[in-house]
């Protein structure tokens, strides 16, 4: 939870199972990678028919300074490999912003593939970036206080890869 809310770019926790990349005889993470149940509605159709339920979201990754070159694609591959093992996963699906200079290098190194586009809006409360997410748990909130970003953005890349 500290990693998500102080160091990841958005700043904000995502619940579900937590992968760490560990180097020898450092209790530190080097990096992380969080797979979430696939509850992002916008991304489903990106999911061949009937695979829903197996399908999951790669929600957050982030690799801290000290950790190695490759070390994301290391770390994609590594949870692969542990889903593929557990079976009941067959796709994981995320999304890659390059209007934060995200290029979805990891990803191409870990053999996903670019499955289509996302159009992004920023959401500002009171001047504060808040994401969709937290937009959404906090319904009490009210017009006068949202404001939305003004610049054209490139939309979201959205990847995908396929266990089985």
């Amino acid at each position: 939870k500290i990693i998500h809310e102080r160091f990841h770019y958005l700043g904000s926790f995502r619940a579900g199972r937590h992968f760490g990349l560990y180097l020898l005889g450092d209790s530190r993470p080097a990096a992380l990678a969080t797979i979430s149940p696939m509850d992002v509605v916008r991304l489903r159709h990106y999911i061949p028919e009937g695979r829903v339920h197996q399908s999951v979201l790669l929600s957050r990754m982030f690799a801290f300074p000290w950790a190695p070159k490759n070390s994301l694609s290391w770390l994609l591959a590594a949870v692969a490999r542990e889903l593929s093992k557990e079976g009941n996963v067959e796709d994981l699906l995320t999304w890659v912003n390059p209007n934060l200079c995200f290029h979805a290098s990891s990803y191409r190194a870990a053999n996903w593939h670019l499955v289509g586009t996302e159009p992004v809006v920023y959401r500002y409360v009171d001047g504060v970036y808040v994401t969709a997410r937290q937009l959404h748990q906090r319904e009490e909130i009210l017009a006068s206080r949202l404001s939305f970003s003004r610049f054209s953005l490139a939309p979201l890349e959205v990847w995908r890869y396929l266990l089985h």
